[in-house]
């Protein structure tokens, strides 16, 4: 992988060398402008079939009339999940855009019969595409091409070939360190984890109540030991693996035995939670894990991957992303040199700014380049995401800790935290922890304390997250490229502007799953407070469904305890939920949604769905390829006639299909979904069922 990009102060590469490649080259200017010199270099070095990923960037997505670019923005709209546009309404960008647009068909047709289209992105109007060397030229004189740029590789920043003064390889197993909790052991509730928290301020955050519920935080990393115990309690919300193609993020078998420790670490660093012998700031947040790098030497971790899951992400609603991963070379020689980090020019770096416009708050390691400055790595030299340095338990900056300036005088890095011998979890073992080094393991510390500021500010922007954690930071009086503003602190930056949403609170009775023998249940939830002393009101809700689609409410509660005014049904399946609000109308739900069985209900049903008629899922939701949902028919319903009707995002009916029921229980069957003869796009559609003596059950699903 290369030593990392060069100090400009030492080893600073010369442009104007690269450049003097074009006038040698007997080929049409025009088209060698829109040719990376490091392509041209390749593709005069390479044999003709040699391939290589390569970023082919478009003109505008073409329109007939103003009148049909409307209506493609209307659809895009549409497609805009109700969280992603909460998110984006924070940032003052609900509206959909040019960037929302898929990419043409048509050039994305033209493009494939040069090579293998590995990730169309619409935030950067571009396809990357496995092409080998003598599809250069011809790529290049596409009419709709603008320019070609080799994809970026890079390493895992804190798996570098890089070692600490006393010799440890940083980011590695250290066997003399790794400790093994038995089961039920406890220390105290932080266990070995407790000065990393302690040193940003998360223990006394811990204690008001915030855990980042309902806080999306993606984590992009090399894969993910799903079955380790510091995550048995982790919300996960969806997963993709990008290298392979599918939704698996833990190791399969053509995956290296080493391909998910990595992911494992920085997650746990983040997120995971296991009193006693390892808790993360963010532990109670909703996880999305996209796996973006091969870690087997033939298949380097490449930007596009990248790409594609902040895009993925967005469509999920994810508010907050962790990414230990450095972007230096590329395939074939040649990388990222100082004077290209200005924060634009770099294709990964422009797409975080698309999801910064967005809303989403993008946090990333700096690399273990340092000391020396200008030694970060791309994306790092982003003007819109939080980059994180190293340092040790005494606040000293780390020697491997990559350093700023970018070209255009930026400070870098935004921010540190622990990066020396973090406490985290390890692959291969469920009860398996010890510490590393490396920037890897100060980001996910950083993500997660920004989720525990965005559960405290949901008023607050992505933008305004970071400028809080920035401006509370110890050195935020005089940054420097070393420290940039410093260590965070996560209780000054949640207390950097009033608090003005009521605290998070937990519901007490009924239990997970209990069973009652009253058909009028007394409620009870922990108190929330309003920390500038309104009184806070509740709204109780329980519903036959989990969406609260028919809620009883129950509204202007001033106690944490509630009586049913009304009988429930017997035999039933019942969901409940609380909605504090404060006197200036700010609103929290509670941390979790619940269920309970009335008297009569089944005890032996694991799925609670299963006791209450027909029911409507996804299969996977959200899907890729032929959508498939899965149906619960109730008992009674054999040979029963049933309809399913799906809708596309402007409400145009794409299927209508009767079927009969051939077993009650679960079901799943595909929807062959086509619009105008071809796949249905991206996006949002409704899946209705309609059965004889029962409401209609609807679904949302989702298409990638």
């Amino acid at each position: 992988m290369g030593d990392g990009p060069r100090s400009p102060f030492l080893a600073a590469a010369s442009i104007a060398g690269v450049l003097l490649i074009f006038p040698a080259i007997g080929h049409d200017a025009a088209l060698a402008s829109r040719v990376h010199p490091a392509l041209i270099e390749w593709r005069e070095s390479a044999f003709p079939c040699d391939s290589i990923p390569i970023w082919v960037f478009l003109r505008d997505r073409p329109f007939a009339s103003p009148s049909d670019r409307e209506v493609a923005l209307a659809s895009a709209q549409d497609r805009i999940s109700d969280a992603a546009l909460a998110r984006r309404a924070l940032a003052g960008c609900a509206i959909a855009d040019e960037a929302d647009l898929p990419v043409h068909a048509e050039f994305v047709e033209a493009i494939a019969r040069h090579g293998r289209i590995r990730h169309e992105s619409r935030w950067l109007n571009a396809v990357s595409v496995l092409a080998p060397a003598r599809s250069i030229d011809a790529l290049a004189g596409l009419p709709f091409v603008v320019g070609l740029r080799p994809v970026g590789r890079g390493v895992r920043s804190g798996l570098g070939p890089d070692r600490a003064p006393d010799g440890r390889l940083l980011g590695r197993v250290d066997p003399s360190r790794i400790v093994r909790r038995a089961a039920g052991e406890r220390e105290f509730p932080y266990g070995p984890s407790q000065a990393q928290l302690e040193e940003i301020g998360v223990p006394p955050v811990h204690e008001l109540g915030y855990t980042g519920s309902r806080v999306v935080l993606m984590m992009l990393d090399t894969g993910f030991y799903k079955v380790h115990d510091a995550f048995a309690e982790s919300r996960l919300l969806a997963e993709r693996d990008f290298v392979f193609g599918d939704h698996e993020t833990q190791n399969e078998p053509e995956d290296d035995p080493t391909q998910d420790w990595h992911g494992t670490a920085t997650w746990s660093a983040a997120g995971g939670y296991s009193p006693g012998n390892l808790v993360g700031p963010g532990y109670g947040a909703d996880f999305l894990l996209a796996k973006t790098e091969d870690v087997r030497s033939e298949t380097p971790v490449e930007e596009d991957h990248y790409v594609a899951a902040l895009e993925w992400g967005d469509s999920l609603g994810v508010m907050l992303t962790s990414a230990s991963l450095i972007y230096l070379q590329f395939d074939g020689g040649g990388g990222w040199t100082w004077e290209d980090l200005d924060g634009d020019t770099a294709p990964i770096t422009r797409a975080i700014d698309r999801a910064a416009a967005r809303g989403i708050l993008c946090v990333n390691a700096m690399g273990n380049y340092g000391p020396d400055p200008g030694t970060l790595g791309e994306p790092a030299d982003s003007d819109s995401m939080l980059a994180c340095g190293a340092v040790s338990s005494e606040n000293s900056i780390a020697s491997f800790s990559s350093r700023g300036p970018t070209v255009d005088g930026r400070t870098k890095p935004e921010v540190v935290a622990r990066g020396v011998d973090t406490w985290c979890a390890f692959a291969g073992d469920p009860d398996l922890y010890g510490d590393a080094s490396g920037t890897s393991l100060s980001t996910p510390l950083v993500g997660g304390a920004g989720a525990l500021v965005m559960e405290a500010h949901p008023e607050w922007s992505a933008y305004e997250v970071r400028e809080a954690l920035m401006a509370t930071a110890d050195r935020a009086g005089n940054p420097d490229n070393d420290y940039g503003h410093g260590r965070i602190d996560v209780w000054a930056a949640i207390h950097h502007a009033p608090i003005v949403v009521p605290l998070p609170f937990d519901l007490i009775h009924p239990a997970q799953g209990e069973s009652l023998n009253t058909l009028t249940p007394r409620l009870s939830w922990r108190s929330s407070r309003d920390l500038q002393g309104g009184e806070v009101r509740y709204e109780a809700w329980v519903d036959e469904d989990a969406e609260f689609a028919t809620p009883l409410v129950n509204p202007d509660l001033a106690d944490t305890v509630m009586d049913l005014p009304v009988s429930l049904a017997m035999g039933t399946v019942y969901w409940w939920r609380v909605i504090a609000e404060e006197p200036d109308g700010y609103r929290r739900l509670c941390r979790d949604d619940r269920w309970f069985r009335t008297p009569g209900a089944a005890e032996a049903v694991d799925d609670p769905a299963a006791l209450i008629g027909w029911r409507l899922q996804g299969s996977p939701n959200p899907a890729m390829g032929e959508p498939r949902i899965r149906y619960f028919a109730p008992p009674g319903s054999y040979l029963r006639e049933f309809r399913l009707s799906v809708y596309d995002p402007l409400g145009r009916k794409l299927l209508r299909d009767r079927r009969t029921v051939e077993r009650e229980g679960w079901n799943e069957i595909g929807l062959p979904l086509y619009d105008a003869g071809g796949p249905i796009a991206s996006g949002v559609y409704v899946v209705e069922l309609h059965s004889e003596g029962s409401s209609v059950r609807t679904k949302i699903l989702i298409m990638r």
